[in-house]
This record gives C-alpha cells, structure tokens and sequence, in this order.
C-alpha cells in the first residue's frame, strides 16, 4: 500500500514524467544534457495549456 501512494506522488507532482524524460533523453540524445526538473516541468505546462481547451 505504501508503495502505490509513493507511485501516486510521484505521478502528481512530476516525478513519473520527469524520470522517464531523462531515460528516453539519454538514450536519443546522450551528447545533449537534459532539461533540469523546473524547466521540464514549466515546459509541459506551457505545451498544456498554450492550446484551446474547450468545446465553444
């Protein structure tokens, strides 16, 4: 039980998405260093919400 609440913060505040970035980076790109966390956070905001959400 523990451990899925531990999975739960880490899909809430990030975590989840961030170690896969860097995983999949450093397999594509490894002579590029990769966004450091706050960036990468920023950036999928931006990408999130820069777009029209609504139906009207």
């Amino acid at each position: 039980m523990k451990k899925f609440f531990q999975l739960l913060r880490d899909y809430i505040n990030g975590d989840f998405a961030y170690k896969k970035y860097v995983e999949h980076h450093q397999k594509t790109h490894p002579q590029q260093n990769p966004l450091d966390k706050k960036s990468f956070l920023r950036d999928r905001q931006r990408c999130k919400w820069k777009k029209i959400n609504r139906c009207c």
